[in-house]
């Protein structure tokens, strides 16, 4: 019999799960540690124009990705920088160093690099994984001729991860777990459904963390009623138990049966992963990100000599772009502790009120709050064994999420970097929000001007994690994304059928598809005022509104019947234009 086990609240952190970095001393001076050289770009405006025209589906230029050798033959720097740092490293006798465009990936010695970066290497060890990690004591040092040039160095004094553990929640309503059965319902996804073309993808992202169990997500998609289909690749090792890992693999299987499963886990954060998924020849179609951290507290967790969090919000941004350039859809958590933001749970008014997450907030992703079912009276007939066996959520309507019902706050707001001009397709519904009368905390506490988020929303609360043969309960966005994931995983698989290309970087598409009725289903709205540790003031979050966008429920929930409709007609026209 298929039991419940625990109720867990899941904290949205780049570092959750991850246990204790304990420095174990010197690194030996021939171990190798490898790092990337961040580059001065060129020719952005021009990337950037052409990244929102090959995603608007009213462009001529719609579904037209580029590949990696096109993005760096537009990017790359000009050759005199280059140069430069191509003979300081020649210079400094590195060990090996591939160039990639815009960027240089370098491998050498520890006493090279001691000597090379001005710092001493030492060596940590993760008391749950057993993993070893080489890391600078100190800021690195380059020549001041080259400070221009170099944006930042990923990979040699990054601050080792914060270490948190999920914590029991409080307060749920009891308004079951939700089940395959239970997210067809919601969404109006054909429970027929099973993705068709084979090589329709999408990966799990971690940072640091444990890994999932092949037992587990066979029997996930078993119990749902699904045809298990092994992962297809694994990027960065599988390092066993985590239940961040265990969910976002899972609920995308359970949301799009069939789907090719991708599971990547790197050492490092964002600009890491997107400079790595960039120059991969394989790439998967979609990215699920459940992670986050405070845009204006970035160099906390990454290194950044010499610059600050903006810069490093900027290369991530730009190396976000890149990735919709080649047709990739990022999703992402949008947080668990409301407006106020990880780095402010205690909502103190001496610090910055209100703290967008990144990647959460980066005009580049589709940002994806969380939701729970209302009760209702309905009788359902369920039939996959997790719903026969254990109370699955009846009611067909969603509720934002809030403090009082779950004990933590649905993340909100607006970007504060690199978006001081709101993204094109987002200004009208934004500013119809921002006009309507709807209470808005102080301005000077947020900037009105920023990216909006989230973008959408769908169930994050009482989903269920199989963990050796048992499962667990799990709230978050961090079980909100991947279901979102595995939705944009549906929509590919229709697309793909019909001759036309995946959706890459929805945003645009979505926003259009939002004055269509019945598209987008809202939730019942709150606010985000409250943190995971209570705090609740208006002046530190947003109210939702019957607008039909707003920075707690953003657009609402999908409906996949009525957007696979849209993309019927919608292509009818372009083909009837073309013509």
């Amino acid at each position: 019999m298929i039991m419940i086990k625990y109720i867990f609240l899941l904290f949205f952190l780049p570092f959750a799960l991850c246990n204790k970095w304990n420095n174990i001393g010197l690194a030996e001076s021939d171990s190798y540690v490898k790092y990337t050289i961040a580059i001065k770009q060129k020719n952005l405006d021009f990337l950037e124009s052409l990244a929102l025209n090959i995603s608007n589906p009213e462009h001529n230029d719609y579904g037209k990705y580029l590949t990696k050798e096109e993005i760096n033959y537009y990017s790359k720097p000009e050759e005199k920088i280059t140069n430069k740092v191509l003979f300081w490293l020649i210079n400094n006798n590195v060990y090996k160093f591939k160039f990639f465009g815009d960027s240089i990936q370098c491998i050498d010695k520890v006493y090279n690099i001691e000597k090379m970066f001005n710092v001493k290497m030492f060596k940590f060890k993760n008391l749950k994984t057993k993993k070893f990690v080489i890391k600078a004591n100190n800021n690195y040092v380059i020549p001041k001729s080259l400070h221009n040039y170099i944006i930042f160095i990923d990979g040699l004094s990054n601050p080792l991860f914060p270490v948190y553990d999920p914590a029991i929640s409080s307060n749920n309503p009891d308004s079951g777990i939700i089940g395959r059965e239970v997210i067809d319902r919601l969404y109006d996804i054909n429970p027929n459904t099973v993705i068709e073309n084979k090589t329709i993808s999408a990966a799990a992202v971690e940072f640091q963390g444990g890994g999932f169990s092949k037992d587990d997500l066979k029997n996930t998609q078993i119990n749902n009623g699904v045809k298990p289909r092994e992962v297809y690749k694994v990027i960065g090792g599988n390092l066993g138990g985590g239940t961040e890992s265990k969910l976002d693999m899972q609920m995308i299987a359970t949301t799009a049966p069939g789907v090719q499963l991708w599971y990547v886990n790197y050492n490092l954060w964002l600009y890491q992963m997107a400079n790595d998924m960039f120059n991969r020849e394989e790439v998967p179609d979609i990215l699920s990100i459940s992670y986050g951290w405070a845009e204006r507290d970035q160099c906390s967790v990454t290194d950044c000599k010499n610059k600050s969090s903006a810069n490093y919000v900027d290369r991530v941004n730009i190396e976000f772009m890149k990735l919709a350039l080649r047709g990739i859809t990022l999703v992402v958590a949008s947080g668990d502790a409301g407006s106020p933001g990880r780095t402010n749970e205690g909502c103190d008014p001496t610090v910055d009120l209100i703290n967008p997450v990144l990647p959460g907030s980066s005009p580049w992703i589709l940002s994806v709050g969380a939701t729970f079912v209302k009760q209702s009276n309905d009788t359902y007939d369920f039939k996959t064994p997790i719903c026969k066996e254990n109370k699955c959520a009846s009611g067909m309507k969603t509720q934002s999420i809030n403090f009082n019902e779950t004990g933590w706050t649905t993340g909100s707001g607006f970007g504060i970097y690199i978006t001081e001009k709101r993204p094109r397709w987002q200004k009208k519904l934004v500013s119809e929000y921002l006009m309507s009368g709807t209470y808005l905390p102080n301005k000077q506490n947020w900037n009105v001007n920023g990216r909006g988020y989230p973008d959408v929303s769908v169930v994050g609360h009482n989903c269920p994690v199989l963990d050796e043969g048992n499962y667990e309960s799990v709230d978050g966005t961090s079980c909100s994304a991947p279901v979102m994931a595995g939705i944009i995983a549906i929509l590919n698989d229709h697309q793909v059928s019909k001759g036309r290309p995946k959706l890459g970087f929805v945003n645009q598409l979505f926003y259009q598809m939002a004055n269509t009725k019945n598209i987008f289903n809202k939730p019942v709205v709150t606010n985000t005022h409250c943190t995971e540790y209570l705090c609740c003031s208006n002046e530190f979050g947003f109210e939702g509104s019957s607008t039909l966008w707003d920075p707690v429920g953003g657009l609402g929930g999908p409906n996949v019947t009525s957007m696979i409709s849209y993309l019927d007609d919608l292509f009818k026209k372009i083909e009837i234009k073309s013509t």
